[in-house]
């Protein structure tokens, strides 16, 4: 199951989704999600328009979900139409991006003791083999 969070765009509570067709065009805009994460961790224009940018793709992709579960049509966004016009809007919109790419990463497990941390396995395996 997708996992969708929600934020206020144009009056309403909308959900995004960052789908793989909306990383792979992140990635395509921004040269590599890991350069999307570095700007996003700006607060200057750039990452503004980077993040009014993730959520258009994101709301829109949401709303595509939303539709695929039998929802009513709604709102698809241009890019232009979502903006950023204060300091505490940036916190909003930066705040649901990061969540929702956060969510879109994670997968979901019936087991929690059955996750693997690959990330902490490659770790130990260094460890391991520099202790040799």
């Amino acid at each position: 199951m997708d996992k969708l969070c929600f934020a206020p765009v144009a009056g309403k509570f909308r959900p995004l989704q960052f789908s793989l067709e909306v990383m792979f065009d992140t990635a395509d805009k921004f040269g590599s999600m890991a350069d999307c994460f570095d700007l996003l961790e700006k607060e200057d224009r750039a990452a503004a328009e980077a993040i009014c940018w993730l959520m258009t793709r994101m709301v829109n992709a949401g709303e595509i979900h939303r539709r695929e579960a039998g929802g009513d049509p709604d709102k698809l966004f241009a890019h232009g139409e979502i903006k950023i016009e204060t300091p505490a809007w940036f916190r909003i919109y930066k705040q649901a991006v990061i969540k929702a790419i956060e969510l879109g990463y994670t997968r979901e497990v019936d087991d929690p003791q059955e996750e693997i941390d690959l990330v902490l396995q490659e770790i130990n395996a260094k460890k391991d083999k520099a202790g040799e």
